[in-house]
Formats: structure tokens, sequence, C-alpha cells
């Protein structure tokens, strides 16, 4: 009874630890937050964090939950500014609005997206970015991607220009010889399970060939003795004997003969299969 009892209060201190645990972890991601800081608030703007519409504080900011933010700026329905980014705990991320009035357009896509963009040395986030509130004239952008050639362009920004900046982003030599070894190793294994199938299958439907050969020539043979016998028959009686004789094993052979032409010609599918395997 003692026992029993024991066991019930272990069982009962271990759920309420694990319970415990649960909710200090629950609590721990529900305050892990950040803030997103704007520079200016342009007029006549709607904000989205996540698809859902914010409202800025005193501070010109947003205290969001850490993790992937989609930033979203709305003026008159339409998106004049988007951009993605990761937001660490008790990090904050700027959103720089460097114009309010007549502004310029910068538009940036790359391929494959998700490269970070940063824009006169500051980082705004990843591509795909749109930014409506940029003052006109140059400015310098730099985008980069793990495994990708970084790409430094000085891009010149005017009030009526809706350009689009497309960049395709080129990987690096190390990582074109590391996808190139990944395939190289990729089709030595293909080649190396296509030759064993290929040798295999052939090896079975070469003895199978072989052996139906064998029983075709032994009817064969069979017919022969007969058809001699046929020809030194001196009654009727022995040639009707060594005909029937002659055309049993005939109609006997016509089977292993089908077989044995099958199995071949998977032989020879095999062979070429084989050596296909090899080359390509």
């Amino acid at each position: 009874m003692k026992s029993t009892l024991y066991q019930c209060t272990v069982a009962v201190l271990l759920i309420l630890l694990f319970t415990a645990a649960v909710w200090a972890d629950s609590t721990e991601t529900v305050n892990a937050t950040g803030r997103v800081t704007l520079t200016a608030l342009p007029d006549s703007a709607i904000f989205f964090i996540n698809g859902l519409e914010q409202t800025p504080d005193e501070r010109r900011g947003f205290t969001v939950d850490a993790g992937p933010v989609l930033f979203e700026v709305k003026q008159h329905r339409v998106v004049v500014f988007s951009t993605f980014f990761l937001l660490e705990k008790d990090g904050e991320q700027v959103i720089p609005v460097e114009c309010t009035g007549t502004c310029a357009l910068l538009h940036v896509n790359t391929e494959p997206s998700g490269a970070i963009l940063s824009i006169n040395g500051t980082l705004v986030g990843t591509t795909p970015f749109l930014d409506r509130f940029m003052n006109p004239g140059d400015v310098s952008i730099m985008i980069t991607r793990p495994g990708y050639i970084p790409v430094i362009r000085r891009l010149t920004l005017s009030v009526d220009s809706s350009q689009v900046f497309s960049f395709t982003l080129e990987q690096t030599q190390a990582v074109k010889d590391s996808l190139a070894a990944v395939k190289r190793a990729l089709r030595r294994k293909r080649q190396v399970i296509q030759s064993t199938l290929f040798g295999g299958v052939g090896c079975v439907a070469l003895i199978a060939g072989g052996y139906y050969d064998y029983k075709a020539y032994q009817h064969l043979e069979d017919a022969q003795r007969a058809s001699e016998a046929y020809d030194a028959a001196r009654s009727n009686a022995d040639c009707l004997a060594a005909k029937r004789q002659y055309l049993a094993q005939r109609e006997q052979a016509e089977r292993p003969i089908l077989y044995r032409n099958a199995f071949f010609g998977v032989v020879g599918a095999c062979l070429a299969g084989f050596y296909l395997s090899l080359v390509f």
C-alpha cells in the first residue's frame, strides 16, 4: 500500500514538473518580442505586419513577436513599401523612410529570392523589396546570399521612374564544384545500380536461355533420329511410327525454341542497357 502511494506521489510530481516546464517555455515564447521602428511616418499610410493591420506607437514603431516578419505599408490601398526580415528577440529593425513628399521608387527582385539587401550600407531586409519612399538620386545597393556571389550596384532613382531592378544571382565556384561533385556521386551510384540490375537480369536470362536451348537441342536430336529411323523403315507400320515420333519431337522443340529466343533477346537488351549505364 505504501509502495503504491509512493509511486502515485512521484507520478503526480513528474506531471507537475512537466506542466511547469511547458508553461515556462510558452511564457518565454510569448514574451519573445522585438521592435520595428520607422524613421518617419508617411502620410495616409496603413501598416501591416504579417498580414495584420497595426497602429504605430508614440515612438513611431511597433512591438512585434520575434521571428519572420513581413512588413508592408499601403497608401490608397496600394502597397508602397514591402520587406521581409527575421526579427531577433529584443532586437530592433529600423525601416528607413527617407522621403514623405515627392519620392522615387525602388523595387528590387532577385532570382533566387530571399537575398539580403543593403541600401547605402544599411540592412533593409530581403528580396523582393519595394520602397516608394526613396529620395531621388543615386543609391548604392548590395545583395548577398549564402553560396552566391555578392552583387554591388549603384542605381539612379528618379521621381518618374517605375523601373524594377532584377538580378540573377550567380553561385560561387565552391558551390558549383560542390554541386558538380554531388551530381557525379549520384551518377556513379545510379550507374552502379543500373549496371548491377542489367548484369543480374542478363545473367539469369542467359542461364534460362541456355537451358531451353539445350532442351530444344535434345528434341531436335530425337527428331533427327526419328527421321533416320523413317528412312531405314522396312514396313508401313515402322514408317508411321517413325513419322509420328518425328512430328512429336519437332512439336516439343517449338516451345523451348520460343523461350530460348525470348531469353536471349532479354540478354541482348540487358547488354545494351549495361553499356548505356556506363556511358550515361
